[in-house]
């Protein structure tokens, strides 16, 4: 785990794959990813569907994701579903995060997936006046605090 990773975020990431990668990936292993080193181009459709949802919600920087794939989700356009110059199989993501992006808001996801964006939205706002002084256990820690990044009050 990352030191800024919370269990709102990472469940949020999965929710996502689950979306992006359709319904029936539901009974599949890590949601039909592969699990070796290769990078399966569907990883930047569900970022990009990341984005937008957290988006609706003022919450694209909480809800960021960690690990090395936040440099990815950092370059993204203010619309997520805008092309990333160069972005190899640039038009089958941006296909694909569009496509899970309509999958969202219907069953299964729809309704309890806004309403837990909502909800997170609102912790958001009662915990920023508080991260003025965060600072992680990490003497060298280059990667700030999700949450601090994310609430223009903390500082």
């Amino acid at each position: 785990l990352d030191a800024d990773d919370s269990a709102a975020q990472m469940i949020f990431h999965e929710l996502c794959h689950w979306i992006t990668n359709g319904e029936e990936s539901f009974t599949l292993r890590d949601w039909g990813f592969p699990l070796d080193d290769e990078l399966d181009w569907r990883e930047h459709a569900c970022l990009r569907l990341q984005a937008a949802l957290a988006d609706g919600h003022g919450l694209r920087r909480v809800l960021a994701p960690t690990s090395p794939f936040r440099e990815y989700y950092d370059q993204l356009p203010q619309s997520p579903f805008e092309p990333l110059d160069g972005e190899h199989n640039g038009a089958e993501i941006l296909a694909l995060a569009q496509a899970a992006w309509r999958r969202s808001s219907g069953p299964p996801w729809g309704d309890a997936l806004h309403a837990a964006l909502s909800a997170t939205a609102r912790i958001t706002e009662v915990i920023s006046p508080f991260l003025s002084d965060y600072a992680t256990d990490l003497p060298d820690d280059d990667l700030p605090s999700l949450w601090a990044r994310a609430c223009p009050s903390s500082g």
